[in-house]
């Protein structure tokens, strides 16, 4: 607040601006008399930080998109094999079996195996593991095992007959090698002793 002097010993008080608060003598600039503009800073500091978010914000956009066509760049694939084989006997040549139970047809029975595999009698590979009899009535039995094929092994677990008139289908549950992380379904169609093998890989 200044104080102006008035004649005959009076004075009279004259509130400043509130924008020019902060007055400087020794400040002469132009047209601005000396008077320093407290609020000239604070437009400074939001035009940065406005600049400063917009940048931020191209970078953020840029990544995004970048990341974006990473991904699509990087989409995998997928192997599909079909493959129709035919089983051999526990009499083949190389062939493996084992019956545990008196009777191989009675609940609970269980045969081990390993029993090699041809397409066009030529070998390709074999095939392992064990079955598990169910009832009589309902003539399947419960396997899992393995074929073993060049490129890697596919395991397989599921319910097939074991009549040869009858057909049934199980599923895929892995693999190694070439056919690691397979899935799909082996077929058998009934009629012979053919299967149909459908495998994904990813």
């Amino acid at each position: 607040m200044y104080v102006i002097a008035r004649p005959f010993g009076t004075t009279r008080s004259i509130a400043p601006r509130a924008r020019f608060a902060a007055v400087d003598p020794r400040v002469v600039r132009g047209r601005h008399f000396g008077f320093v503009d407290p609020w000239k800073g604070w437009d400074v500091m939001k035009k940065t930080a406005i600049a400063v978010a917009t940048l931020l914000a191209s970078l953020g956009l840029l990544q995004l998109l970048s990341g974006a066509g990473a991904g699509a760049a990087t989409t995998p694939t997928r192997t599909v094999t079909d493959l129709t084989f035919t089983e051999g006997f526990c009499s083949d040549a190389g062939a493996h079996c084992k019956m545990i139970g008196k009777d191989p047809t009675a609940y609970g029975a269980r045969l081990v195996f390993k029993i090699p595999l041809t397409v066009d009698a030529t070998k390709i590979g074999y095939e392992e593991g064990e079955c598990v009899y169910l009832t009589k009535k309902s003539q399947s039995d419960f396997c899992m095992y393995d074929l073993h094929l060049a490129d890697g092994t596919i395991a397989v677990q599921g319910t097939l007959p074991y009549a040869e008139k009858k057909s049934g289908v199980i599923p895929v549950t892995g693999g190694t090698g070439a056919y690691l992380g397979a899935y799909g379904t082996l077929t058998f169609p009934g009629g012979s002793f053919d299967y149909q093998l459908h495998v994904v890989t990813p």
